[in-house]
């Protein structure tokens, strides 16, 4: 066998091994709720809508309504204007409890931190809450966050 064809065989397949390892450590994330519920708090902390994006499978009517009528059709745009409602810089903290609520679908408790490090929390005086429910539902093969990140009126 000629040295390039060598060369060029030695490549290919580890350009092959590189893909399938890429691959194997994707699929490994998307079936897994815990990591896909951790990805999107850490999403929200970052404020990463193309992540948010990813992870996401539930509706957006309610985030559309913080975008103009002209980006209401780009998810990344809609979910980018709605973070900016989120008043402060949020860190994500823990996960508290995961419950299974049926056939692939989780509920999970999550507590995000401020920048100074106490719990953020939302409400009025009354009703101040620091725990957020997410579910995480199976969705066409891969797990998805059906719930919108933490709201502040």
């Amino acid at each position: 066998m000629d040295i390039n064809m060598k060369k060029l065989l030695i490549i290919l397949l580890t350009v092959l091994l590189f893909a399938i390892g890429c691959t194997s450590t994707q699929t490994k994330n998307v079936l897994n709720p815990d990591e896909i519920i951790t990805q999107y708090a850490e999403a929200i902390s970052n404020k990463d809508a193309k992540t948010i994006v990813l992870l996401y499978g539930g509706d957006y009517e309610f985030m559309e309504i913080f975008s103009e009528e002209q980006y209401r059709n780009d998810k990344e745009k809609v979910v980018e204007n709605y973070l900016k409602v989120i008043p402060e810089k949020i860190y994500f903290n823990e996960i508290q409890s995961k419950n299974e609520v049926g056939k692939d679908e989780f509920e999970y408790e999550v507590t995000f931190k401020t920048e100074n490090g106490s719990i953020f929390e939302v409400g009025d005086s009354e009703t101040r809450n620091g725990v957020f429910k997410y579910i995480v539902r199976k969705v066409d093969g891969q797990y998805k966050v059906m719930d919108v990140p933490p709201y502040q009126p």
